[in-house]
């Protein structure tokens, strides 16, 4: 088995490398929707609290368009009870998107865990 150890990776031209075969996430978030911190991220400008269970992600490099795809989860209370809802996406731009997280019955609420990744074109 052969090791490819490198720092930077650039095409033949000196510009970025384009994925061609792969369509990996081209951003992805884990951040505390409670005390509100980011534990982890990719391609990420900012994230905002916009008030219980409201929050907006700002991509650091844009996608091309708004037509990329969310997948995201949400959770880490100790109620085990409560039915979760996972997150609701909003008003996708190229530069980022709102984001909402429900719980039944009690409408929006700041959860422990709210983890998103984007898949799609870069601009």
């Amino acid at each position: 088995m052969s090791t490819f150890k490198v720092d930077t990776l650039q095409s033949t031209t000196g510009g970025a490398v384009t994925l061609t075969k792969q369509s990996p996430s081209k951003a992805w978030i884990n951040f505390n929707g409670s005390s509100f911190g980011t534990r982890g991220s990719y391609n990420t400008s900012s994230v905002t609290d916009g008030g219980t269970g409201s929050y907006s992600w700002a991509f650091s490099s844009n996608m091309s368009n708004g037509n990329y795809c969310v997948t995201a989860s949400q959770g880490g209370d100790t109620n085990n009870n409560e039915v979760r809802i996972p997150t609701n996406a909003q008003t996708f731009a190229s530069s980022g998107f709102a984001v909402t997280t429900l719980l039944v019955g009690v409408a929006l609420y700041d959860a422990v865990y709210v983890c998103m990744s984007v898949n799609g074109d870069l601009a």
